[in-house]
């Protein structure tokens, strides 16, 4: 987080972080949610460290229906005169 920015489709929850350990690859799941509300310890970041933030599920689901159904847009209702 302090490092960049927070996507609002980024799911905090789920941070993975993949640490070589002498030629050894270890991976760390962390609770960014929680260390950012002060409830769980962070985690220091070492250089070489690979950080990977998941999508939220529904920002999974909407990737997935636009790819898997690329013609189906959501349906605009408002008449041309009403839209901002």
């Amino acid at each position: 987080a302090a490092g960049g920015f927070l996507a609002p489709t980024a799911d905090l929850s789920g941070v993975r972080v993949i640490r070589d350990r002498m030629g050894e690859r270890v991976g760390y799941e962390v609770d960014l949610e929680a260390v950012l509300a002060g409830e769980a310890a962070d985690l220091w970041l070492v250089p070489g460290d690979v950080v990977y933030v998941p999508p939220r599920l529904l920002t999974r689901w909407d990737r997935w229906w636009r790819q898997a159904v690329p013609w189906a847009e959501p349906i605009d209702l408002l008449p041309r005169q009403q839209r901002p």
